[in-house]
Parts: C-alpha cells; structure tokens; sequence
C-alpha cells in the first residue's frame, strides 16, 4: 500500500537525485584540477569509455589538444597531457610515476605468473627486476642470432607474394603482415611456424582471439568493478589451440635441452634459451610462467609488428617519390655487394634513407592509439604549470605527441623522411625523446628490437622484388581504413602486385 501512494513522479525524482549525489557531488569536493574537456568526463569514464569502443580515440585525442591546449580532462581523475617536459617527468628514467589502473585489465590473477607478466606490472621495483631478468633474451645482440628464422618467413611471404603476381589476384597487404608477423614470431620463440603463412588463414581463431580480448581490456581499464571481472569475460591464454600449441613447443623445446646434438643448438631459439638460464636467474620457472613469457612474445609482437609495416609501407606504396628515393639506395647497396637478399640487420642499419622511412612510418601510425596511462606519485606533481594530486592518472597518447608541431615542425601532420636526416642536432634530440612509438624510459617495449628487426629486414626485400600498388580508392585519400582498440589495426590494404623484371 504504501509503494502504490508514492507518485510517478517521485521515482523519476528518486533515480535523479541518486545519480546527482554519486556523480556531481565527487566532482565538487575532488581535488583534481579543473581543465578543459569534455562536459561529461569532468563526472565519469563513461565518456571516455564510450570514445574508447567507438574506435578512434587517437583521432579524437589529437583534435581535443588542438581545439583546447596541453592539458585536457578525459575522466574524473584522468588527463591527458601534450608537453614536452611533462613527458620527460612521467616516462623519464627514474621516475616516480607508477602505471595506472588500467593496465590491471591485461592481468592473470596469477602471483606466480604476474612475476613475470611485464606489461600489466605496476610496481615500478618489480618491473625493473623482471625485466633485468630477462633482458639478455631480447638484446639486440641475441636477437640477430633469430635472422635465419626471419629469413624463412621472408621467403615464404615472397613466394606468396608472387603466386599473387603470377595471378594477378589483389590481396589485403595489411592482413598478410600480420600473418607474417605471427608466423616470425612462432619461429623466433619455438622455432616452428604457427602456419599463417602457408594457409593464408587465422589459424584457430588466434589473431580474433587477440582482438577479442584487446576489446574487453582497453575500456574495462577504467572502471575498477570491470577489471575485477574481466577474467570471466574472456582470457586469450586460455585459447585451446594457442594453448597447445605452446604447450607442445615447450616439452619440444625441454626435449631438445637434453639432446647431445650440437646442430640443435646452432640457433636456439627464444624458449631454448629460456630454458637455458642460470637457475638462480630463471627461479626454477614453473611451466606456465614459461608459456606467460610465449605468449607475451605473441600478444605484443605480432600486432604492433603488423601495423607497424603496415603504416610504413603505405607511406611508401602511396608516394612514388619515397618508393623511388628508396629504391635507389637499395639497389645502389645491392648492386654494390653492401646487401644480402634478404639484407641482414646490420646492413640495412646502413640504408640511411630506409631506416629515415621507417622512422617517419612510425612516427604518422604508431601502433598504441591511447594515453599511455601513469599515476601521480605521493606529494602530488606540477606538470604543465598544473598540480596534479597523488593518485590522479595522467598520461601522454604517442599520436598526440607525435603531431605537436614544437617537436616536430609545423609538417608534423606530413610525411617527411628528411627530417630524421637534415633536422639540427638539438632538434634531432628533442624529436627522438619524444618519439614514443615503442613507449619511453624503463617501459619501452622490451620486445622493440624484435619488432625493428622484422620491419628492416623485409621493407628493402620487397622494394627491391616487387611493384606494389595501391587497389582502394578510399586509402588513396590519406589513410587506411582503421580500429583502435589499444592498437590502432589497420584494414583494407589492397593491392595490385608485379614481380620486378629489372632488379
């Protein structure tokens, strides 16, 4: 009896002031400071949680710093900045600038495991002990003993290519890097093949399992109840046919440790030599902290390893002047004895002009299109003229800074390989501290030189074999097609190929 007096009115009111009390009232007494923004994110992550699914928050990103200045207010408790010493405080080396929450929607719960898992890793003590732990297996120095690994994936994704040419069959180049990508990474870390390659296919669902799981994660960082439950609502490591596939390629790799064949060492791969460091280094790892470090390997080097040749090869498909200028210099080092086919690392190093268009593809189309999240240390921070209290996420997006015209000129929206050669020493400095591709500071990417080796050594191979060009009209306006979700994925490269006749 007493529900039915209460009036229709009274429960439109009821669920109101509910919603004004839990969101209006936090704003009021926060002690976060006011900036420019979004009406909506000054109250909630809704906003930003919305912009994240849509798919295209780098874009957006970029046009707010534009339209409102260096600081804009994504969330509650979340900014983003575009200035260069703010970027040096919080990346820097020996900063105090923890990750944030929303990194904890990538974790196992798993103690064992979150020993090992560097990404999600918050504790900046922990990190760096990991990952001095096992920074030898992803040194340059170890990783350039991979190259034959790399090289066997080069030619099956030439002759792949090739069987397109003799067809005369468009294909997706940004689908077949990615398949590329996956594959290396199978031969890097196990020494064997997923098979991308050969079937042209998504191999057990492995590559949608993956974005799947980046579609949960990158919006249920910012909401605490989501990374509580996100585990239940969908964990690519438990994939069955990732799962055992590492798991075969692991008791393999353990086999191969107690042989006394010496050819099965001659190139050890990445869990061989995991397998092989000192006990007190590895602790005695247990079988799933090893397939947490496999996949790891797979998780951040087939996708950012794909987009990154996609961004970079577009560039140079959709400018005759790049291609030629590039081309040039690769035939002039082959033609000279300077470049094996496929060249070797060391020798594409050498290419000043590829290595000044890979740069600038990386630059324009870094593979991370949001904040790179960070949380104000104790005693609060001054950045950008602003204090931020301790607690507060603030965090610099690589696309952001990537367009700000104070480091990289008022071109920063253009290609222009030249600037990674004829830029002053000073302005140089400035640009490669800011170039945030791989990340900045102690939590760059540790598998960057993985990535840097696979892109080398295949952009001057295919520009030396292949005419390749562009088959969609709408890339011919700009840009790809593309999603963001964490990586900003790029679709629809079509291509028309031939096979060079003259090289």
């Amino acid at each position: 009896m007493l529900l039915n007096s209460v009036s229709p009115t009274t429960w439109l009111v009821i669920p109101a002031v509910g919603a004004l009390v839990y969101f209006f009232i936090p704003f009021l007494i926060s002690k976060n400071p006011r900036a420019p923004g979004p009406f909506l994110a000054r109250f909630t992550n809704l906003w930003q949680a919305f912009k994240y699914h849509e798919g295209h928050f780098e874009k957006i990103n970029v046009d707010l710093h534009r339209k409102h200045g260096n600081i804009i207010r994504l969330g509650p408790s979340y900014y983003s900045l575009n200035d260069v010493e703010a970027t040096k405080t919080i990346y820097g080396l020996g900063t105090k600038f923890m990750k944030g929450q929303w990194y904890e929607s990538s974790a196992v719960p798993d103690p064992e495991i979150m020993e090992v898992n560097m990404f999600p890793m918050r504790d900046i003590k922990k990190h760096a002990d990991a990952r001095r732990r096992y920074a030898s297996l992803y040194a340059m120095s170890s990783l350039v003993g991979y190259e034959p690994y790399i090289n066997n994936c080069i030619a099956i994704f030439s002759d792949k290519l090739r069987d397109h040419a003799k067809e005369r069959k468009r294909l997706d180049l940004s689908a077949w890097f990615q398949l590329y990508a996956f594959d290396v990474i199978g031969e890097i870390t196990f020494s064997k093949r997923f098979g991308f390659l050969e079937t042209g296919k998504d191999i057990g669902g492995i590559m949608h399992s993956i974005g799947a799981a980046l579609d949960i994660m990158h919006v249920a960082g910012l909401f605490k109840l989501l990374i509580l439950i996100q585990p239940y609502l969908g964990n690519f490591s438990k994939d069955n046919t990732f799962s055992k596939f590492v798991s075969d390629q692991l008791e393999a790799a353990k086999k191969r440790q107690g042989s006394l064949d010496a050819e099965d060492r001659t190139a050890p791969d990445f869990l061989s030599k995991l397998l092989s460091m000192p006990e007190q280094a590895k602790k005695k790892d247990s079988d799933s902290v090893i397939s947490t470090m496999a996949l790891q390997n797979v998780f951040a080097g087939s996708d950012t390893t794909s987009i990154s040749l996609t961004g970079v090869y577009f560039q140079i498909v959709t400018r005759p002047e790049v291609l030629a200028k590039l081309r040039a210099e690769v035939d002039a080092a082959y033609a000279a004895g300077e470049l094996s086919d496929p060249p070797t690392y060391a020798e594409s190093l050498k290419l000043p002009y590829l290595q000044a268009v890979i740069k600038e593809g990386l630059r324009l189309h870094p593979a991370t299109g949001l904040p790179l999240w960070r949380q104000v240390p104790e005693g609060g921070a001054t950045l950008c003229g602003t204090y931020f209290p301790a607690g507060t996420n603030v965090g610099v997006n690589s696309w952001v800074m990537h367009h700000n015209p104070s480091v990289y000129g008022d071109d920063a929206d253009e290609f222009r390989a030249e600037r990674w050669i004829d830029s002053p020493k000073d302005k140089l400095r400035t640009m490669n501290d800011m170039f945030m591709t791989f990340g900045l500071g102690s939590r760059t990417c540790i598998g960057k030189n993985i990535s840097l080796l696979e892109i080398s050594k295949l952009i001057p191979h295919m520009v030396r074999r292949f005419d390749i060009n562009l088959d969609n009209a709408e890339a011919k306006c700009g840009r790809l097609p593309s999603r963001t979700a964490w990586f900003v994925k790029q679709k629809d490269f079509h291509v028309t190929i031939k096979e060079r006749s003259d090289f």
